[in-house]
């Protein structure tokens, strides 16, 4: 028999984490008649103590709402409870938003590399693109509400 188990953020299963117990001839046997047999524990168990018992159907609901982006946590009471995430800090807004901008100047860059290779210049709507690009963490609304400059047809195909 499975049982599974809930304690601190974890999930335990006992087929993977319970005590390894094996049976054996009762040291005490006296030799008579079909020898008693005996539980002994060999493997202690590595669930942890105070962790709660938990159904299938509840640990596979947990699981489904973490791939939902849900967050699995510990109620008050030792049980799992799903939650959502919690909203991202202004630093972590910045890093993806300025990700994201150099990612579009590096693909752009092909534009500014070829004008310099042929002696032409840069084409004017490439250039503004890029500028604005490079004026985004200066602009109103950084991070959180990023206008994000439109590419040129140059850069669309």
């Amino acid at each position: 028999m499975t049982y599974l188990f809930f304690h601190d953020g974890a999930f335990y299963d006992s087929r993977i984490c319970g005590a390894v117990i094996v049976q054996e001839i009762d040291p005490d046997w006296d030799g008579d008649g079909e020898p008693p047999m005996i539980d002994r524990e060999i493997s202690p168990s590595k669930i942890p103590a105070g962790a709660v018992p938990i159904t299938e159907v509840e640990r596979d609901a947990m699981f489904a709402a973490q791939t939902q982006g849900k967050l699995i946590q510990t109620g008050a009471d030792g049980r799992p409870v799903v939650v959502d995430p919690p909203a991202p800090t202004d630093q972590q807004l910045e890093n993806t938003a300025r990700a994201r901008r150099d990612k579009l100047l590096s693909d752009s860059d092909w534009v500014t590399f070829r004008a310099i290779e042929t002696g032409q210049a840069v084409p004017a709507d490439v250039a503004a693109y890029r500028q604005a690009l490079r004026d985004l963490p200066s602009s109103v609304g950084w991070p959180r509400e990023v206008v994000w400059p439109t590419p040129p047809a140059a850069l669309v195909s």
